[in-house]
C-alpha cells in the first residue's frame, strides 16, 4: 500500500490526519486561481481509451531528460530471460539508452515522440510496478522473447549499451520495430506528446527550474510507514508535482493532499521543502506554487516539523 492508495481511502490514517489538520478547500481555491486563464493543449482525434497515462510519462520522461537526469542505471550486461521482469528490465535499457543517445541528434520533437512513447510505457512499469495499466505492454514483450526477433533485439540492446547505433527509425531497430508493429500509436498520439512537451520546456518556469538545484524522484523516510512514498522533483527546496491533464480544475484537492503528505512523510527534514508546486505540460508550462508558511496558516501547525512529527505520531507513535 503507497501513500497515493492510502489517500484514496478516506479512512485510512493519513486521509483522516489530513482532514483534522488541514482546510484543504480553501488551499485547493488559492492554487487553482493562478492558472484558471490559462489555455489548455488537448489530444485531437478518438479520445476513447486514449493512453493517458503513458502519454502522461513521455512527457515526464523528457522533462527529465531535458534536465539531463539519467532515466535509471542501466545493468553491466544482458540480463537472462527467465521472466517477463527480466524482459521489461531490458527494454527500459534499450529505450533508455536509444533516448540518450538521440539527445544529441537534431530531430524534430515529432520524431522524437515516437520514442517517448515507447519509453513513458517503460517509465510506468519501472515507476509503478507490474500494474493493470501496463499489462497488454508486458503481454507484448511475453510475446516478443518468444519470437524468432528475439535474437535480433538481444544483439540490438548489447549495441545500444556500446554506444554503436544512431538514430531512431524504428524501422531500422529490430526491438522499436517489433513493438511498433505489436503496440501501433497513431500519429495524433504522437502529435499530442511532442505539442505537450514543447510548451511546456518554452515556459519561463521551466527554464528557472532547469537553473535551480535538481533533486529527481526524491524518497521520503517516511514512505516505509504507507509502503512507499516518492515525488517528482524538488528544486531549491520548492516539492513539484507534474500533472499532464486536461483537467486541471479536478487536480487541486488530491495534489495537494499528495504533496502535503510527502512533505510530512519527510519525517527527518531531509530536504527542509519550504514550498509546493503544480507543474502542468498540457497547460503550457504552467506553475501553480504556495510557501510551505502560507499553507501551514490553514492548518493546525505553526512549522513543517510539527507537521512532520504529528503524522509520524499517527502513522508510527513507537517513532514518536
Amino acid at each position: 500500500m503507497s501513500i497515493t492508495r492510502e489517500l484514496k481511502n478516506s479512512q485510512s490514517k493519513a486521509s483522516k490526519w489530513l482532514a483534522a489538520n488541514f482546510e484543504l478547500d480553501a488551499l485547493s481555491v488559492l492554487l487553482g486561481a493562478q492558472v484558471d486563464a490559462t489555455d489548455t493543449i488537448r489530444p485531437t482525434g478518438f479520445l476513447k481509451d486514449y493512453p493517458w497515462s503513458v502519454v502522461g510519462h513521455a512527457v515526464e520522461f523528457r522533462l527529465r531528460q531535458m534536465r539531463d537526469t539519467p532515466y535509471f542505471a542501466t545493468t553491466a550486461s544482458v540480463a537472462p530471460v527467465s521472466s517477463s521482469a527480466n524482459i521489461t528490465r531490458l527494454f527500459h535499457d534499450a529505450l533508455g539508452l536509444l533516448w540518450d543517445e538521440h539527445q544529441s541528434e537534431t530531430c524534430t520533437s515529432r520524431e522524437n515522440a515516437w520514442v517517448m512513447y515507447f519509453a513513458g510505457i517503460a517509465e510506468g512499469i519501472y515507476r509503478s510496478g507490474r500494474t493493470e495499466d501496463f499489462a497488454s505492454a508486458e503481454r507484448v514483450l511475453r510475446e516478443l522473447a518468444h519470437s524468432d526477433t528475439w535474437q535480433a533485439v538481444m544483439a540490438e540492446m548489447e549495441s545500444l549499451r556500446r554506444g554503436r547505433i544512431a538514430g531512431v527509425d524504428p524501422k531500422n531497430h529490430p526491438c522499436l520495430h517489433a513493438l511498433s508493429l505489436l503496440l501501433p500509436v497513431s500519429n495524433d498520439v504522437l502529435d499530442d506528446i511532442a505539442r505537450t512537451s514543447d510548451a511546456a520546456i518554452a515556459n519561463d518556469a521551466w527554464s528557472q527550474i532547469t537553473d535551480g538545484n535538481f533533486i529527481d524522484n526524491p524518497a521520503f523516510a517516511g514512505a516505509v510507514w504507507v509502503g512507499g512514498a516518492d515525488g517528482d522533483f524538488i528544486v531549491d527546496r520548492t516539492l513539484f508535482d507534474v500533472k499532464c491533464t486536461i483537467h486541471p480544475e479536478k487536480l487541486w484537492l488530491g495534489a495537494l493532499r499528495q504533496m502535503i503528505a510527502y512533505v510530512a512523510l519527510d519525517s527527518h527534514d531531509q530536504f527542509e521543502i519550504d514550498a509546493l508546486a503544480v507543474f502542468l505540460p498540457r497547460q503550457h508550462g504552467a506553475v501553480a506554487r504556495a510557501g510551505l508558511d502560507e499553507i501551514l496558516a490553514y492548518s493546525t501547525f505553526s512549522t513543517r516539523q510539527d507537521m512532520q512529527r504529528s503524522l509520524r505520531a499517527d502513522l508510527h507513535p513507537a517513532r514518536a
